[in-house]
Order: structure tokens, then sequence, then C-alpha cells
């Protein structure tokens, strides 16, 4: 609401500066070699060989997500697509893999459809393939007569998604039919799966030593980097962000305000007779069934049963907003009901259509009365709904609402045990026969309308937020000022994001993807901003339901992490409290001079505790958590002896082994073969494809674009 009213004042000033702006466009298609078709200039990426152009991309994203209502998310899963059909074209080529014709055919008509055509195809009532679409889609395109060019589109684009997936599929079966369990590993994956283990043990956690005892240094934090490399190297750069959210919360002010223009409504409410039209335009809902009271809302439900046909009750408050009843009628109205029907399907923009449906109608009830032929046998035979056809049209139980209106009447409140009726609705004509109505109690049941009013911010609350936003900015006060600013605003919040990438649109579950989130992320990677910066921008989040901007948001960028070994200031908190633990862990080690587990247990104050049935497989210590080196210290003891102080993930434990019980079952070695191959084939698709994206390392410029 801030946004559109500043439109609407500054009209002008918008035109003028989409001039300068469309101006400036030019000049840089111009000066970037765009102008003229510079097919560099239109180079969204690079992979095996491959250039991955913006306007194959836009074309792509047009035919297969012009609906979707993630346009990043379905860009991410596009460009994903494309990096890796040019890698599986690369490796196909090499080997002579293809994806013929004949085949293409089948995967996109025959029996053994492609899982691409089986999810796009999927009737979300039968959770089954719609073959009678998919028909249509074939004729049409057999044909080739007037068919739309967004279904040409559609359906081309599928297709590379179709022969894409086919040829993966061939690819890493070959790879997977390659692997194989040998019979000693089966064999050793059986003994580590059997054999047990007991023990007691003493456990001297962490925290028996103060954080002030342990002095962490940059060469400290440096070095654990090193000998963990793989896990704090980046492959690409990541910055992150500091912010603050200023959630625009309506005001006691605001809920005054709301309060008096649904009172205002209601005057006009109680005498307006279109009930379901005056509802509806004023963001409520005419119910179009009856309910018990204790359906209707905690407030509400007590009242109703006092009020009169045509009174209005309210307006009260419900779920943040306030909302004012009307009672349309009353009456006992039964709870449940059970009906069979004959169904005539019609083409409403065809008179005639509508005629023959009601003779045809009229027709099988007259075979009905007089005896001639039985419901179900005309339901079989005649009935347009297949669903319950078969079954000679019974519906089954159902409550109210569950069928279309006109149904709905004529069962519940114009219906009788026994009755015949016939009904016109959006699906046809209806001939219904009510098999029984049920009562669970004769009480009254209520018809209503409603009206409702949001209590949400009103424009002087948005601008006092978003004027709070720009203090902060024109306070200058640099990264340092965004925290502390935070804690002297209503409503504000100070955080930091996750490393973020240049191509990322998510930050937080608070800030939802799109063109504000990506926005924010473009200026953090923009090459003229520095650690430190403050953004000029005032970024502002619109709630979709009622159309207020319910958050605004100003950035600073907090620090940059180049690709490669991490450093002590990128890598984190984490692996500060990693060192310092470790550092604690030497300390209680060297504490640790006797194995008598005992004193060890007298020494910490703590007891000797005991873990049975441990295997090595797991890890796992019931009462502990996962202790990987201590599991594996006891199982290369014999029994009796006592381990040294091992250094845990949460402490330092000595064990001594009590029992070890050897695998004593017959194993089906070839069952552990199989299973053990089925587990790393599962994963071959993911794995391989992720190894293959290390080899051929796709360029990457889509920031550029979006």
């Amino acid at each position: 609401m801030a946004i559109i009213g500043k439109i609407r004042n500054h009209t002008w000033l918008i035109l003028v500066l989409l001039a300068l702006a469309l101006a400036a466009f030019l000049l840089m298609d111009v000066s970037t070699g765009r102008w003229g078709g510079n097919a560099s200039a239109l180079t969204m990426g690079k992979v095996a060989g491959e250039k991955i152009e913006y306007p194959e991309f836009q074309r792509a994203e047009q035919a297969l997500y012009s609906r979707s209502n993630d346009s990043y998310a379905s860009r991410a899963s596009l460009w994903n697509f494309m990096v890796e059909n040019a890698i599986i074209d690369k490796q196909s080529e090499e080997l002579g893999l293809a994806v013929t014709e004949d085949e293409m055919q089948e995967l996109q008509f025959g029996a053994n459809l492609s899982p691409v055509i089986q999810n796009n195809f999927k009737d979300q009532q039968t959770n089954q393939v719609n073959r009678k679409l998919l028909q249509q889609y074939k004729q049409l395109l057999d044909e080739d007569k007037d068919v739309d060019p967004g279904i040409k589109a559609f359906w081309e684009e599928q297709g590379k998604q179709v022969r894409k997936t086919e040829l993966q599929k061939k690819y890493f079966s070959m790879i997977s039919k390659g692997m194989y369990t040998p019979k000693w590993q089966a064999e050793v994956i059986n003994n580590f799966n059997n054999e047990k283990v007991a023990f007691n043990y003493v456990k001297a956690p962490f925290d028996n030593i103060s954080d002030n005892d342990v002095t962490v240094s940059d060469e400290d934090v440096k070095s654990y980097i090193s000998k963990h490399a793989k896990e704090y190297t980046e492959e690409e750069e990541t910055r992150v962000i500091d912010y603050v959210m200023i959630n625009v919360i309506p005001t006691k002010e605001d809920s005054t305000y709301w309060l008096n223009e649904i009172s205002n409504t209601v005057n006009s409410f109680k005498t307006d007779t279109k009930d379901s039209l005056f509802a509806v335009n004023n963001g409520g809902a005419y119910i179009n069934y009856y309910s018990k009271a204790d359906e209707l809302g905690e407030t509400l439900k007590n009242a109703v049963a006092d009020m009169e046909v045509g009174q209005v009750y309210g307006p009260y408050y419900e779920s943040n907003a306030y909302v004012a009843a009307k009672l349309i009628d009353t009456r006992v109205v039964a709870d449940t009901a059970q009906a069979r029907h004959i169904l005539k399907r019609v083409d409403f923009n065809n008179p005639q259509s509508l005629e023959s449906a009601k003779l045809f109608i009229d027709s099988l009830k007259t075979l009905f009365v007089n005896g001639t032929e039985s419901f179900d046998s005309l339901a079989i035979k005649n009935s347009d709904d297949k669903g319950s056809g078969f079954k000679g049209g019974d519906l089954g139980k159902f409550t109210q609402g569950a069928m279309v209106p006109e149904f709905n009447n004529a069962v519940f409140l114009d219906g009788k045990k026994g009755g015949l009726y016939v009904v016109t609705s959006q699906f046809g004509i209806h001939l219904i026969e009510v098999t029984d109505l049920i009562y669970n109690n004769q009480d009254s049941k209520y018809k209503l309308a409603y009206i409702r009013t949001p209590i949400i911010p009103t424009q002087e609350t948005q601008n006092a937020a978003e004027d709070a936003a720009g203090q902060i900015i024109a306070a200058n006060s640099g990264l340092a000022g965004l925290e502390e600013a935070a804690k002297n605003i209503p409503n504000a919040t100070f955080a930091s994001s996750k490393a973020l990438k240049i191509n990322d649109y998510f930050i937080s579950a608070e800030m939802s993807s799109g063109e504000t989130t990506r926005s924010m992320i473009k200026w953090a990677f923009d090459s003229h901003t520095n650690v430190g910066n403050v953004s000029p921008e005032i970024y502002s989040y619109l709630d979709k339901v009622n159309y207020f901007d319910k958050a605004y948001v100003v950035i600073g960028l907090k620090s940059i992490t180049p690709p490669g070994l991490q450093t002590p200031e990128t890598a984190g908190d984490n692996v500060r409290i990693l060192v310092r633990n470790e550092k604690k862990g030497e300390k209680l080690k060297s504490q640790m001079t006797s194995q008598d587990l005992e004193a060890l247990a007298s020494q910490f104050n703590t007891t000797v505790a005991t873990a049975s049935n441990v295997n090595f497989n797991s890890g796992y210590i019931p009462d502990v958590g996962s202790e990987p080196k201590l599991v594996a210290d006891v199982f290369k003891k014999d029994v009796g002896s006592t381990t040294n102080p091992i250094i845990g993930t949460t402490g330092v434990y000595v064990a001594k082994v009590t029992s070890k019980t050897p695998d004593s079952t017959t194993a089906n070695l070839a069952d552990i073969q199989k299973n053990t191959n089925n587990s790393y084939r599962g994963s071959i698709n993911y794995k391989m494809m992720n190894a293959l994206k290390e080899i051929y390392k796709p360029e990457d410029f889509r920031n550029k674009f979006f």
C-alpha cells in the first residue's frame, strides 16, 4: 500500500525515471556489445564445451515454467537441467549412446512412459497418468494443424528432458552394473553388523574446563582448518550480509481504525438483501450449507442460538480480523446423507444440448418410477459419471458441502428418504435418489454470511516503519551501527545471513525468495560493494494476502570469503569451538593418569557407566550419542583391557571392555552382497553426477541476467 500510494503521488517522476533507465539500458547494450548481436554477451554459462545462451534459456523457461509461482526456483531447476544435459550429451557422444526416435515415441506415448511424462501428466485426483490428455497431445502434434505455439514449445522442451533422462539412465546403468561387492567384503559387513561389545566407561565432559582456561589463537584455527582442508575449502566466493528487519505490525490505533470501518459497514449489511454478493465484496464469505453451532468460531457458537433470521452479530475479533455474521436461515438438517445419481453431461453453450439432456433424464426417471428398470441398471448403462456409474450410481455417504450447491440443496434441504430429484449443476443434469438421511440429533443448524476486515497496518504505520529504515541509512554509521539501531526501533530484529553465493535467491524463512531477496544478494556481490558498506536502498516485502508492506529491511556487507581454503576470519565461530574442545580434551587427557575407572569417576565427580550390545557399524552408544572414536577403540581391545583416554565429540573417555560377543548368525552372504550392491547403485545417480560436475567445472554467468 505504501508503494502504491507513492506511485500515485509521483507519476511524473516515475515516467522520467523510466525514460532515463531505458536510455541507460540502450547505452549499456552498445557498450557491452549486446546491441548488434554479440553472442558472448548473451552467454549464460559454459559446460562440456557447450554454451548456454540466454535466448535459449528464456524460451525454455517460458515453455516449461510460465505459470510458476517461484521464478527463481524454476530458473535454478532449469539451469541444473541444462548443465547436466550438456554433460550427459558429452559423455554419451564419447560412448556412442543415443535415444532413437522409436524410443522417444515409446517414452512419450507408449507403455513404458518416461518419468518426465509421468510427472507432467499425472492426474491429481487418481495419481495416475492421464492417458486421455496425453493422447490428445499426440493427436494435435501428429496432425500439426493450428497447434498452439505454446504447446509446440512445451513439447519440444519436455522432449529434451525426456531424452536427457533416458540417456542418463543408460549411462548410469552401465556404471552401476559394473559395481560388485566381493565375498570378503560381505563377510566384513556381516561381522560389523552382528559382533557386539560391552564396556564400562567414565566420561569427563569438556564443560569441566572453563572457556577462560583455554586460549584459541588464529594460528590454532588456521592449523585446524589445514588439517581438515576438505571441509573448509570453498569452491566459489561467498558473502555474508548483516541486516535489520523492521516488521510492520498494526498498532492499537490501527485496530481501532479497522473496527470503525467494519462497524460502518455492518449497518449496510443488516439491510442489504443480496447477502452473498455483499459478503464477498466485503472480504467475507457466504456459506451455502448449514453448520452446527460447534463448527462456528468460539465467539459466534455461543451467540447464534439466540439470533433471529436476518440479524447481524458483531463485529467481533477472530483470527486477527474483525468479523460480523448475518444469520440467513436456521433449520434441522441431516448430518449425513446417502444417495445415488445418474449424470448426463451438457454443453451449456448449446441450448439444444441442455434440452436434450433434460428429456433424456426425464425418460430415465419414468423408466425407474414405472418399475421398467432398476436405478442401478440405468446408472450403469447411461451415467456419464463413470466413477459412480459402475457402482449403480451409488455415491456412498457424504456430508453437507461435499457436493456442488445444487446437488447439496436437493439432498439436504429438499430431500426426503426415497425421494427422486432432477437437478441442474455445472456438470450437467442429475437424476438423484436419496437413499438415506441420517440425523445424529434434532439440533438446529445455521446458514450464515460473513463480512471480514483484517487488522493490518494502516498507511501511516507503514510510513513510520519505512521512515525508521530510512533513518538508519541516513545516519551513515556503517555496518557497526546496524545492530545498535535495531535495539532502538520497535519490532526490529538484527541478524546475519548464511554464507551466500552469487546466484542464490534465498536468505532466510522470513525473507521469501523473489525479486526483493535477489536484489539484496545482487547488491552484496556488486563489484563496487565493499565490506562494511550499507546499501542505500530500503528493501520491502509485500504481504501477498492483504497487500501491504509487511517488512522493511536495511542491509550491509559483513564479510567476503574468497574461493579456496577458509581463513580464521571467514570460517566462523564453530571452528573456534571445535579447536577449544580439542584443547580442553588434551587438558582433561593429561589429568587422567589412572586406568582405574572408579578412581577416575571419583576424580571427575561422576559415575562409572555401562554400554552393552554396541556394534561397530553404528558408532552409537545409548545415553551418550555418536562417539565413533570410542567405539573403534574398544573393538580393538581384548576383554578385560582398558583404553587410554580418548578425546571424543563431547568429552574424554576411558573404557574397560567387559565382554565381546562374536557373530553367531548364519550369514546369507549372497543377500548381503545383493543389498550392498543395491545400496551403492541407488546412490550412483547423485554421486556420479556430482563427480562429473567436478570434472567439467561449469562456468556460471547467470548473475548477469537475473
